[in-house]
């Protein structure tokens, strides 16, 4: 069967009707040779994603397989995909509507609906000041082992370029207290400016499973002096 592209319209609030997606097919599945196979709208007309389909695989090799446009045309999101697989050294990028860099995301590919923050030789997870372009947030995570991205991860917070917080996953208290599956627990670490460490507590976020290590510094916190603080929570608990 011939490759078929199809249009999608809607009434905007106007009562105007407008394009806002084009899909392009091939035997009834998503495919396009030279150019992007599902392409999204604004209400005004401007191209808010592309995506690349070959053979119903998301899959690009000249460039990313989808790309996320701000209504003002620049780039927001950019992501590689080849055979419907996210390459592992290849980073998912964001972007403000300015067209500065604000986070940078490698990841292991599960599927294409689940994928981690990994990465083995560097942060797998960064995000950037959009004034300064400073790194403000780095989360390293080194395993694959059970898809668990909590493996052994630890992140950093930056001021000024200094380091001044380091949050480390404690998974031994996972073992430790299997009741408590969703639970997380982190050492952390507070730098002075000449980068020593002046000060150890310990964190334990309730029911945050959803959340990232940057996300849930807030939420349900209870925070710990010292690791026989926490160990007499469990054992009065």
């Amino acid at each position: 069967m011939d490759d078929k592209s199809y249009g999608y319209w809607v009434n905007n609030p106007d009562q105007q009707v407008v394009l806002i997606g084009h899909k392009y097919h091939k035997d009834f599945i998503y495919h396009r040779e030279n150019g992007p196979a599902w392409i999204d709208y604004y209400p005004d007309g401007t191209v808010e994603s592309e995506t690349w389909y070959v053979h119903g695989y998301l899959h690009n090799t000249e460039g990313p397989g989808h790309i996320k446009y701000h209504p003002n045309g620049t780039v927001a999101k950019i992501q590689f995909w080849y055979y419907s697989c996210i390459p592992e050294h290849i980073p998912y990028k964001h972007f403000s509507d300015e067209g500065i860099l604000i986070e940078e995301e490698y990841t292991f590919f599960i599927t294409e609906q689940n994928f981690v923050p990994y990465r083995e030789d560097g942060a797998a997870k960064t995000f950037f000041d959009p004034g300064t372009g400073q790194a403000t947030y780095k989360e390293y995570s080194y395993h694959k082992e059970g898809y668990d991205h909590e493996l052994d991860s630890t992140c950093f917070m930056y001021d000024n370029n200094k380091i001044y917080k380091r949050k480390t996953y404690q998974k031994q208290f996972k073992e430790l207290y299997p009741h408590l599956q969703d639970h997380r627990f982190y050492k952390v670490e507070i730098f002075d400016i000449d980068q020593n460490i002046v000060d150890i507590e310990y964190e334990m976020l309730i029911s945050c499973y959803e959340m990232s290590m940057s996300e849930s510094d807030e939420v349900n916190k209870v925070v710990f002096q010292n690791i026989e603080e926490l160990q007499n929570y469990f054992i009065l608990s």
